[in-house]
């Protein structure tokens, strides 16, 4: 918001609504202030992304001092230009409040002369070696890069993509709004030295509640948030098996979302509810407690019309459209897919469709229908390997050789699985490499090897003329015979 009160983005655009992200953004970087946390920050506009970060450092002042490091083209190392900044500002020595902002990603080229490695293929090499460095900065750092950038960060740089604390991404728009200059000079430094967001250590987590809470209070707006993401992370652990006691775990993650949303409750903090009702939601769908999965998710549905947020509404019908499949009830769940594949279309989620329409095909194979099944696994397939999104294109092929497989169409369905493999052989995904090699091999015990087609004899081309001949010879010797039948009845 600006200071009269109205929006400094307009509230929607293509889905993305940037006042929402900004304030996301805002309130992380206030909430971390003190440990590591690394942000990615997405915008194509150089004005709109100037905007933005003049903006936070100015309502983070004089609290949270901001600083700004500018990455070298020749060696875009982020450790390297921040440990630069560090040798030369003594605040920053003392571990005082800051936030430093890095710019200079959107200048990397993507091409290079003599096939040498790309300035983008370095800056992610150092990335991915980048995280162990950066702990000797506890503060919050927030990272500029292209949508193109983007895309390809966690292939790249899976390591750095694991500790992110938060993704930011921010649209164009027409007309921009440009704040007013503020009288913040952020030190700018170059380096050539060498050197489906909740990702934060769950020990690094509970600190920073426990510091909010201290510091601010237990009705901090910022801690609803908190609690939802630490509910999350508990429930991921149990998920993943990570959890030391299933049932502590358990009865912790309940606990962190019902004080989210009791807090975002008192609080009027109604965006920040739907998700946290959501989230709640998808904690009892993977205890298998569907009915209390439905009513949630039906709750968030409607709030998230009530506030006008597209995005979380078309998650919602998802989230049913998930739980009345898991049921059995595929009609209902095929209704709420296609609701939410509508959705998604019209907000411009591409991903968001890609995963509406896998949806929809698994729903068709679970009644048998596996010709529409195969059609919406090949349609989300081809958006999936469009957008780049290589994770969930190995899902495809998968689900997609499930479907082929259920046909009998078994040779298909062992090409569709040996694809996902390769993917996910690329992305280090060994119990995914495992399922697709089970898959194989079960495959490969019911049917036959391949036949080998054989192509029918043909003659030489001298060989064929040599019969030409022969024939003739026999057609005239016959009309010679029936020549000389004829004549001898006649006398």
């Amino acid at each position: 918001m600006t200071a009269d009160g109205t929006p400094l983005f307009p509230r929607e655009t293509g889905g993305i609504d940037n006042n929402r992200e900004y304030n996301r953004l805002a309130g992380e970087v206030e909430a971390s202030v003190g440990i590591l946390s690394l942000f990615v920050a997405a915008c194509d506009d150089l004005v709109l992304r100037d905007t933005i970060i003049r903006r936070y450092e100015q309502e983070l002042q004089p609290e949270i001092c901001p600083y700004r490091v500018q990455l070298t083209r020749g060696e875009p190392s982020l450790r390297a230009a921040i440990a630069a900044l560090v040798r030369q500002e003594e605040y920053l020595q003392q571990n005082q409040p800051a936030v430093i902002t890095a710019l200079g990603a959107e200048e990397l080229l993507f091409i290079s002369p003599k096939g040498e490695r790309t300035e983008v293929d370095k800056f992610f090499g150092y990335l991915q070696w980048t995280r162990e460095g950066l702990r000797e900065f506890p503060c919050p750092i927030v990272l500029w890069v292209t949508n193109q950038i983007l895309v390809s960060l966690g292939e790249k740089a899976p390591d750095f993509w694991s500790w992110r604390k938060g993704v930011f991404r921010f649209v164009p728009e027409t007309p921009l709004r440009e704040m007013p200059s503020v009288p913040v000079a952020p030190q700018v430094y170059s380096s050539s030295e060498e050197t489906d967001d909740d990702s934060l250590p769950l020990e690094d987590l509970q600190d920073l509640i426990a510091r909010i809470e201290q510091s601010k209070g237990t009705q901090d707006p910022k801690l609803g948030t908190l609690y939802k993401r630490l509910g999350k992370l508990y429930r991921k652990r149990l998920e993943r098996g990570e959890a030391e006691e299933d049932a502590k775990e358990r009865e912790l993650a309940f606990a962190c979302f019902n004080k989210a949303i009791a807090l975002q409750t008192e609080l009027s903090l109604r965006s920040d509810l739907v998700d946290s009702l959501r989230g709640l939601g998808v904690l009892n769908y993977s205890l298998s407690k569907y009915r209390e999965a439905i009513d949630l998710y039906h709750k968030s549905l409607e709030l998230s019309k009530e506030v006008g947020d597209r995005s979380e509404e078309a998650s919602s019908l998802g989230n049913l459209g998930s739980t009345y499949g898991s049921l059995g009830q595929y009609r209902e769940a095929i209704a709420f897919y296609e609701q939410s594949l509508a959705m998604k279309r019209e907000i411009s989620d591409r991903g968001g469709e890609a995963s509406s329409l896998g949806n929809l095909g698994n729903v068709y194979s679970s009644l048998g229908q596996y010709r529409e099944a195969i059609a919406f696994h090949e349609q989300s397939l081809v958006m999936f390997q469009e957008i780049g999104n290589h994770r969930r294109e190995a899902k495809s092929l998968y689900n997609l050789g499930n479907t082929l497989a259920k046909l009998d169409r078994k040779w298909e369905a062992v090409q569709a699985y040996e694809n996902a493999r390769e993917l996910c052989q690329a992305m280090e995904l060994e119990h995914k490499v495992e399922q697709c090699n089970a898959e194989i091999q079960e495959i490969s015990m019911v049917i036959p090897p391949k036949p080998v087609i054989v192509p029918p004899f043909q003659a030489t081309p001298r060989k064929r003329r040599r019969r030409t001949f022969v024939q003739r010879i026999r057609r005239w010797l016959r009309s010679f015979v029936q020549l000389f039948h004829l004549l001898f009845r006649r006398h």
